[in-house]
């Protein structure tokens, strides 16, 4: 095979290529580039300079790692900062408090982040930095959750010695997905500007640390920063400012699609979910959290979409990708539901079913096996026993695969999120098709009936928000003026003939950033 400026010319037998360098591979195959679909490339950067909190089973574990990092300092020395990260809040008996963090680190800025990235275990110090509440003996304070965390990532810059411990971390993080076979990436990360990867590698490159070979990188936005990423005149494809360009003279650098976090996480008892979470894990709401309401999210879709942005659409918990797969349908928009991990009971019913939604508009699953490996300890704790969770992966043989060959699959790591921020995802999303359930959510094992939360039958007519027959409950999700309609096709390949809008789930938070 030879190769000519980064591209394959011609493959043969006895080819012959006098001057040129041969590189000399038996006993090896050779497979096109990966593509990491999913990936937080930043917090992957901080992860080596942070303490390891994967393993832990409580938070009096997660402690003691703090203590003993500062054990192991040297005499009389001191850090800038204190962090870790890879727990999970939900596997732990109880909820931690901001108290007992103080007590172990002081005045020491402290952030101990969720693996799943939707939670910061925060002390006094570092909330002081960010003008917030800290500990008292009436308050000993808890984690941050969801929107008023997500708030934050944004501005731990803010807390000494955060940028260096990221920045440090990049050329390493560049260099070893190369070396897994990952050319290309879909970075995730939080980002203030759209010159941000454009002066980091520049920097990279000043210092002259730049990787020789660099890998395709598509940079996501999130909705808070969407208005000033179309001012710049960007939309999903565009080469970025200042990108370094590849020996076909392709760009580096070029945006990536609009991420919007639906929902929380398993991790965090936070994914919204159709049925209540069970009582003894305390949780403020019962089925979870909503980060964007389902009219809403049609609206931003809707728009991002005509100024030439594709979707990522976060959604773990079932009634999450129930909203999502409306809204992808009302809004027309084209993307990839993110995750696809527990998709509603229902999700294979025509019309309606979730599954079928996406099918029908084309949208694709974005799978990072490790991460649903990750997040099965959490369902199986949240739903235990034998009419507990019930989650049932299926090929591409049996009905439901069949169900779901119209779909297009990314692979993604998500790490550092999941795993050990490898390719796996990349590697193994091929290979699955569609988790379906927890089917047991009627409490009574799979095929139970089940109370999905919807009103009535019908739905919305009109886009005014006027309730037809099955109008939401009064202050439910989407009511009130601006609320999707029930019969807008959007423009689906293959459109529903009626989208029934659902009631507000009972217990969860409708939160808006």
């Amino acid at each position: 095979m030879r190769v000519t400026g980064g591209r394959v010319v011609e493959v043969g037998r006895g080819l012959h290529a006098p001057g040129a360098p041969v590189l000399q591979a038996d006993g090896s195959f050779l497979i096109p580039g990966l593509w990491d679909a999913h990936a937080h490339l930043d917090m992957e950067a901080a992860r080596s300079a942070r303490i390891d909190t994967l393993a832990t089973r409580s938070a009096e574990e997660a402690l003691e790692l703090v203590a003993r990092s500062l054990r192991d300092l040297p005499a009389g020395s001191q850090p800038a900062t204190i962090q870790g990260f890879g727990h999970r809040l939900s596997n732990w008996p109880r909820l931690p408090t901001v108290a007992e963090l103080d007590a172990v680190t002081g005045d020491i800025p402290t952030l101990l982040i969720s693996g799943d990235v939707h939670s910061g275990w925060l002390n006094s110090a570092a909330l002081r930095i960010f003008g917030l509440p800290q500990a008292s003996a009436q308050e000993p304070g808890a984690p941050l959750k969801e929107d008023p965390w997500f708030a934050l990532l944004d501005r731990l810059d803010e807390v000494p010695g955060t940028r260096e411990l990221r920045e440090s971390g990049y050329q390493q993080v560049l260099a070893d997905m190369l070396a897994r076979g990952v050319t290309g990436v879909v970075d995730m990360s939080w980002s203030e500007d759209p010159d941000d990867w454009p002066r980091r590698l520049q920097a990279m490159e000043t210092q002259g640390v730049l990787p020789e070979v660099l890998p395709r990188i598509r940079v996501a936005v999130y909705r808070d920063k969407l208005e000033h990423w179309i001012a710049r005149g960007l939309r999903t494809g565009t080469e970025l400012a200042g990108s370094p360009h590849l020996p076909d003279g392709s760009p580096v650098l070029v945006q990536g699609p609009l991420k919007v976090i639906a929902d929380g996480s398993m991790g965090s008892g936070s994914a919204h979910m159709c049925e209540p979470y069970p009582a003894e894990l305390g949780l403020e709401h019962a089925c979870g959290v909503v980060n964007i309401d389902r009219a809403e999210l049609t609206d931003l879709m809707a728009r991002a979409g005509r100024q030439g942005y594709e979707m990522a659409i976060h959604a773990i918990g079932d009634a999450a990708v129930d909203d999502v797969a409306a809204a992808f349908a009302l809004s027309g928009a084209a993307g990839r539901l993110e995750h696809a991990q527990l998709l509603p009971a229902d999700a294979l019913d025509e019309p309606n079913g979730a599954l079928r939604r996406l099918v029908g508009c084309g949208v694709e699953l974005s799978v990072q096996p490790a991460h649903l490996i990750d997040d099965w300890t959490a369902v199986g704790r949240v739903w235990a026993g034998p009419g507990g969770a019930h989650l049932r992966v299926r090929g591409h043989g049996g009905r439901r695969g069949s169900a779901a060959a119209g779909l297009g699959r990314a692979g993604g790591a998500a790490g550092p999120v999941a795993g050990d921020g490898g390719s796996g995802g990349a590697r193994d999303a091929g290979r699955l098709g569609v988790v379906i359930g927890p089917a047991a959510h009627s409490r009574g094992g799979p095929g139970g009936q089940r109370q999905r939360g919807r009103t009535g039958g019908g739905g919305f007519s009109g886009r005014s928000g006027a309730p037809g027959r099955g109008s939401p409950a009064p202050g439910g999700r989407g009511s009130g003026p601006g609320a999707s309609t029930g019969h807008d096709r959007g423009r689906c390949r293959r459109p529903s003939a009626h989208l029934t809008r659902r009631a507000a789930t009972p217990g969860a938070q409708t939160s808006r950033a």
